[in-house]
C-alpha cells in the first residue's frame, strides 16, 4: 500500500544519511524493475513463493555473485 511504502521510505531516510548509498523502494511488478550495474542488496518481501520465483527469474540477468539477495 502507498502508506506502507511511504513509512518504509521515511524509516530508511532516518537511518541512511550517507550520500554514497542509493536506496530505491519499489511497489510495483518485480518484472518491471531493472537494477543498475552497481553492487546491490535486493530485498524481496511480502508476497508468495510463485511471485518471488518469477521476480528472481527476471532479475537473474541483472545480478551477479557480488550482489546480495534477501527473501522474506
Amino acid at each position: 500500500s502507498p502508506h506502507v511504502i511511504n513509512t518504509l521510505k521515511h524509516s530508511i531516510d532516518s537511518y541512511i544519511t550517507e550520500a554514497s548509498f542509493k536506496i530505491e523502494v519499489h511497489a510495483k511488478n518485480g518484472q518491471d524493475v531493472i537494477p543498475g550495474p552497481e553492487r546491490k542488496l535486493i530485498l524481496i518481501a511480502g508476497m508468495g513463493g510463485k511471485e518471488i520465483d518469477s521476480i528472481i527469474t527476471h532479475l537473474a540477468r541483472y545480478i551477479s555473485v557480488e550482489d546480495d539477495l534477501v527473501i522474506s
